[in-house]
């Protein structure tokens, strides 16, 4: 009895795992976009106006730019 309880409940775990696995392997992708997005959205609208009240507009709008180019360029190259 207590073996037909076990087998029934690891077969149902496989199945589920299954399950969740199949739907993270869709959800991973827009996930991953959203909280890049999210980190250029605090990065943009947080950290540069605090480096812009020290005075260094022109060097913390650089930073960021270059650090967008070579985001992209490594997109390009590797993804």
């Amino acid at each position: 009895m207590v073996r037909s309880i076990y087998w029934i409940l690891g077969a149902s775990g496989a199945i589920v795992d299954v399950l969740i696995i199949a739907i993270s392997f869709r959800v991973l992708p827009p996930a991953l976009a959203f909280s890049g997005g999210a980190m250029a959205f605090v990065v943009s609208h947080e950290m540069m106006p605090e480096s812009h009240r020290f005075g260094h507009e022109k060097e913390a709008t650089f930073g960021f730019l270059c650090g967008f180019a070579v985001t992209k360029l490594l997109y390009n190259a590797f993804g």
